[in-house]
C-alpha cells in the first residue's frame, strides 16, 4: 500500500517542479518600506513561491509557477501598488499615494 501511494505521488511532486520559472524584474523604488510593498505585491499573487527585492540592485527575484500566474502578472501587480517596472509604468496615482519616502525620481 505504501508503496503505492509513493509511486503516485512521485510524478505530482515532479511534474510541479518542472513549472517552477525563476524571473528578475526591474522595480524602483527607496527604502525598507518599498521592499516590503513590493514583496507583499509579488507574493499576493497564487503561484508565487517566493520574492525578494533588493534596495541596492533594485531588482525583484521571484519563483513562480507558470501555470498559475505569468511575468505579465508580476509586473502589473507591483505597478498596481505604485511601483515603476522596467515593462509597466504605475499610474501617477498610485505613485502619489505612496509615502513621500518611498516617491522615488521617475523615468520621463
Amino acid at each position: 500500500m505504501k508503496l503505492r501511494l509513493f509511486l503516485f505521488l512521485v510524478p505530482a511532486f515532479f511534474s510541479c517542479k518542472e513549472n517552477l520559472r525563476h524571473a528578475e524584474i526591474k522595480v524602483s523604488g527607496n527604502c525598507e518600506m518599498c521592499k516590503q510593498r513590493i514583496e507583499k505585491a509579488a507574493k499576493k499573487l497564487k503561484g508565487v513561491k517566493s520574492a525578494t527585492w533588493s534596495m541596492n540592485t533594485h531588482l525583484i527575484k521571484v519563483i513562480y509557477t507558470s501555470e498559475i500566474t505569468s511575468i505579465e502578472r508580476l509586473h502589473q501587480a507591483i505597478a498596481d501598488v505604485g511601483y515603476d517596472t522596467d515593462k509597466i509604468k504605475s499610474t501617477d496615482a498610485k505613485y502619489k499615494a505612496l509615502p513621500r519616502c518611498c516617491q522615488y525620481k521617475r523615468a520621463e
